[in-house]
């Protein structure tokens, strides 16, 4: 972690590696049942609990667990990106996740995987508030600490659209990992050596029993001393160049399926920051990122026919209800950006492996998720701490607008991309399974 720091001098450097490894805890516990990480940020923990739902619908039951692994580069962080108002720090660490899908007591669903787990820590780079201080409800006059407000005045029961207390985890996604620690080299090595040298000697003693059958000498223990000291050495380097090929066959294998990725994603992050440093100059490639992953993740695990006001478009929610976990794939393309009076608007792929509940079987899927957002570019954003009344400008009734697009009472809608990105139109592609 010393050397990391030293790399590009990170004044949020371990607090975020606090932070990560705090995450991971509350993870593998919300993994077991427990709690919601208070670690992540609002929609973070919003998309977990829905997930939750969504198991507890299908009537799945899921063991899972991320256990850190002992590479010599187990560790480390990408260099900080530094905006006005946020600064975003991506830890990752090597780890083993092996999760286990069974429905009524029987085990339909198992996955074992090495990966590299990514989580971007957001910081606010202005003096921030842990949640403890007072704060006087707009509504009704009533003081509370500004963290009892994120689920309402528990006077008045106004709702808030609100910023989270940071340092949060924003965002966090894995990709898989080829590499061997010394102790998976040892376990996985041992086999293909040990059988090579095994199969090379008995190959070898049998090859030499034969020519002795036929020159009609006898096989002595003096003929055989040679086979059995240099074939094992042989066949257990034969056994290692085996493995090495392997190996390296496969890494190129899924180089090759990386490719149209690396392609698809190219130049996307500076046409989007050309796009829209002409609305926005301080805008954050990276915030963006967070923000439209976890727009598709939260309307992936939602119920078909929710009024949500992420979304202004129909929606095909049917499509996604036998999705059970996503996983970001670390990969995002921009294409069109345009804008239409106060709104601009940005074509996405985003790009996810996702685990489908087949019924008697659990089945991982590539897909491809093409969404259009957009947001008004003509309301000023408050870079410090703020919050928002969601009231209904027809009757004054206050509700969760985070959730519920139309006012519950006179039905008039409220417009998400006053405040924030707001999806479009969204729908899932195929991809090959992986």
């Amino acid at each position: 972690m010393e050397n990391r720091q030293k790399n590009y001098g990170s004044v949020h450097d371990t607090k975020a590696s606090m932070m990560y490894i705090r995450f991971l805890k509350q993870y593998n516990e919300w993994l077991s049942g427990g709690p919601i990480p208070d670690t992540g940020n609002q929609d973070t923990k919003y998309f977990l609990g829905q997930q939750r739902k969504r198991l507890e619908k299908r009537g799945l039951h899921r063991d899972s667990s991320i256990e850190l692994r002992g590479l010599l580069a187990s560790a480390g962080a990408i260099p900080p990106k530094v905006g006005k108002k946020y600064t975003n720090v991506t830890e990752f660490r090597t780890a083993q996740r092996n999760t286990t899908y069974s429905r009524g007591g029987r085990i339909i669903g198992k996955f074992r995987k090495k990966e590299i787990l990514y989580q971007t820590i957001t910081f606010a780079n202005e003096a921030t508030v842990d949640g403890t201080e007072p704060c006087t409800c707009p509504s009704c006059g009533a003081v509370s600490q500004i963290k009892a407000l994120f689920e309402g005045c528990p006077y008045c029961h106004t709702r808030f659209l609100m910023q989270d207390l940071y340092p949060k985890v924003a965002n966090f996604y894995s990709i898989e990992d080829l590499s061997y620690s010394k102790e998976e080299i040892k376990r996985t090595l041992t086999p293909w050596c040990g059988g090579g040298a095994v199969i090379f000697t008995v190959f070898m003693l049998a090859y030499l029993a034969w020519e002795r059958a036929k020159t009609g000498d006898p096989l002595t223990l003096y003929s055989m001393i040679c086979p059995l000291i240099g074939c094992p050495v042989i066949g257990a380097f034969g056994g290692y160049m085996l493995f090495a090929l392997k190996t390296l066959g496969y890494i190129f294998w899924r180089a090759m399926q990386s490719l149209g990725l690396l392609f698809a994603t190219s130049g996307s992050k500076n046409r989007l920051i050309r796009f829209m440093k002409n609305y926005e100059p301080d805008f954050g490639y990276e915030n963006f990122a967070n923000q439209v992953i976890a727009l598709a993740k939260n309307i992936i695990f939602s119920e078909p026919g929710e009024d949500l006001s992420i979304i202004r478009g129909p929606w095909d929610g049917e499509s996604f209800q036998n999705i059970t976990d996503i996983v970001y794939r670390g990969a995002m393309s921009v294409g069109n950006c345009w804008q239409e009076g106060p709104y601009v608007y940005a074509d996405i792929d985003l790009y996810f492996c996702d685990t489908y509940d087949r019924g008697s079987s659990m089945k991982e899927k590539n897909d491809r998720i093409r969404m259009i957002v957009g947001k008004n570019i003509q309301i000023p954003q408050d870079p410090g701490y703020s919050i928002h009344q969601v009231s209904c400008e027809s009757c004054g009734a206050s509700f969760d607008a985070m959730k519920i697009r139309h006012c519950p009472y006179c039905k008039r809608e409220y417009d998400m991309r006053d405040h924030a990105w707001t999806v479009m139109k969204i729908r899932k592609t195929g991809g090959k399974p992986s």
